[in-house]
Parts: C-alpha cells; sequence; structure tokens
C-alpha cells in the first residue's frame, strides 16, 4: 500500500500501528514513513487518528486518510484525487462509488482540533455530515473491496479482473 501510495504522488506517509505493530514495523522498516505505534489501538478507530496527528510535522496541511485494507486502490486514483482535491478549500475531500462514500478521505487542516475530540470507534465519518463534501467519483467497484479477514484474502482472486461501469449495480 504504501508503494501504491507513493506512486499515485504522496511522498510524506505516517503509519499508524496498533495490535501488529512489532510485525508489520519489520516489514516496512525499510520504507521512508513515519511508524507511529498506537498503544490504545483497542479503544478503536478515534485512538489511530489522534495517534498520527500527534505525530505529524506540519499541522499546517490537509490531512488524507487511507486504510490499507483497500487492495484495489490505485495509484491512478490517488493522483486525480491529489489533483482534484486542491480546488475545495475547507471542505471533505472524498472518493465516492455510485452513493457510497470510500477512502481516501481529505480533511481540510481546520478540521484537526475536531478529529482529535474523537472518542471510542468513531473515525472521520463523524464529521461528514457538520461539513460541505465534496467527491470524486470512481467507476471501479473494486475501490469497495476491503480485506478483514483470511476468507477476504481467499476471495481477492474474484475481483481482480472484475469491473463494472454501472455503480449503481453493486
Amino acid at each position: 500500500m504504501i508503494r501504491i501510495i507513493r506512486i499515485g504522488g504522496i511522498k510524506d506517509l505516517i503509519v499508524v500501528l496498533g495490535s501488529s505493530f512489532s510485525l508489520i514495523k519489520d516489514r516496512i522498516a525499510d520504507q521512508e514513513v513515519k511508524i507511529c505505534h498506537n498503544l490504545i489501538w483497542e479503544e478503536g478507530i478515534s485512538s489511530s487518528i489522534k495517534a498520527g496527528l500527534m505525530v505529524l510535522d506540519n499541522r499546517q496541511a490537509d490531512i488524507i486518510f487511507f486504510i490499507v485494507d483497500q487492495p484495489f486502490l490505485s495509484p491512478e486514483l490517488i493522483g486525480l484525487f491529489i489533483k482534484q482535491s486542491k480546488d475545495f478549500r475547507n471542505a471533505l475531500f472524498a472518493v465516492k462509488f455510485g452513493t457510497r462514500i470510500c477512502h481516501p478521505v481529505l480533511f481540510s487542516v481546520e478540521m484537526i482540533p475536531e478529529l482529535l475530540k474523537l472518542e471510542g470507534d468513531k473515525g472521520g465519518k463523524t464529521l461528514f455530515k457538520k461539513h460541505p463534501m465534496k467527491f470524486i467519483n470512481w467507476t471501479d467497484r473494486r475501490i469497495l473491496v476491503d480485506i478483514d479477514t483470511q476468507e477476504d484474502v481467499n476471495k481477492l482472486s474474484l475481483y481482480e479482473d472484475y469491473f463494472s461501469p454501472d455503480p449503481n449495480s453493486y
């Protein structure tokens, strides 16, 4: 995922790790990323968001959240996302497939204080109704695929060549 994000045009990355910190840290040790250990990962998504925000070098920049369980995130989408997001100051910017909002999601720098107030298993999605949102529409339904279990990994080959131009048919 780090390689895909870099090819897409993002250089400064913070990787927040929780339960499998030691295993994953060793696997990405040769990457040029800032690794953040979320010691309280069991408290939910908000703890990972806060951990990452606390180690930011530049709190004057917008922030893009990626999730690592999106195997079909492409450099093309990331590049287009970055290009189009520059037109939307003070707004949330996200990918949309049909009616579904998915990652990556950009939060403007002005939203950092609100992100730091999140609690429990609530993520940035809680800000969606509070702020204007703009979207990049993506037609490759595979953007919705995420990997949470070994069963999901086993199904990956089913998705590899799967594409539908009709985002509402999913």
